[in-house]
């Protein structure tokens, strides 16, 4: 009989069906894409929380392999025609939508009762950047310590969570505060004043996670 079933195998995911298994608790991942995944994102600027748990908990570094960067290079160009001669003609950053603001503003709580969303399902995205591998490891290891003590206990696992992840909401909403600040660079009209805008949030973004 299953005790937890955890569904993706995203980072939070892994992180939570691993942290259950290690709990003793009987567990199955699920996962509808053929592993491993593909990513949308390179996830390649990340901050000390997603290094950090990926050296506590898989033993191994964030670091992109040279390896592997060459082999993607190689495969784009074989099969896509990818010139590795060209120069980029445009480097830059932007603004993405507020993905956390329901976590932010309560109207979203990511557990009812023995249901607990982790990762990019539970709006564990850092505003601005979009970078989520920490926050997402870091949701999905509460989850799974969350029914630990629940089964442990008379509490609710919902109820546990909650209150296990409100520091990471308190610091979203801290973060929040540089959405008005882009706002206002961007209509200023000064594309020197948005950028540096948008790269000092960049900054932060790495120095709370």
């Amino acid at each position: 009989m299953l005790d937890v079933a955890v569904i993706g195998a995203g980072p939070a995911g892994s992180a939570a069906a691993k942290r259950c298994a290690e709990h003793g608790l009987n567990t199955v991942l699920l996962e509808k894409k053929r592993l491993p995944r593909d990513k949308v994102c390179s996830g390649m600027i990340i901050g000390p929380l997603a290094h950090t748990l990926i050296r506590q908990e898989f033993g191994g570094t964030a670091a992109v392999p040279k390896e592997r960067v060459m082999w993607a290079k190689d495969y784009l160009a074989t099969n896509h025609g990818f010139d590795q001669s060209k120069e980029p003609v445009w480097q830059g950053a932007c603004a993405v939508a507020r993905l956390p603001g329901a976590l932010v503003s309560r109207t979203f709580l990511p557990a009812k009762k023995n249901i607990l969303l982790a990762g990019e399902a539970g709006g564990f995205v850092i505003p601005i950047t979009a970078e989520g591998i920490g926050t997402s490891l870091k949701s999905g290891l509460l989850a799974a310590d969350s029914i630990f003590q629940a089964v442990n206990s008379d509490r609710q696992a919902d109820e546990i969570y909650l209150k296990g992840i409100e520091p990471i909401i308190t610091v979203f909403k801290e973060y929040s505060l540089w959405f008005p600040r882009i706002e206002e660079a961007a209509k200023s009209g000064s594309g020197s004043s948005l950028r540096e805008t948008l790269a000092g949030a960049h900054q932060a973004s790495l120095r709370i996670f």
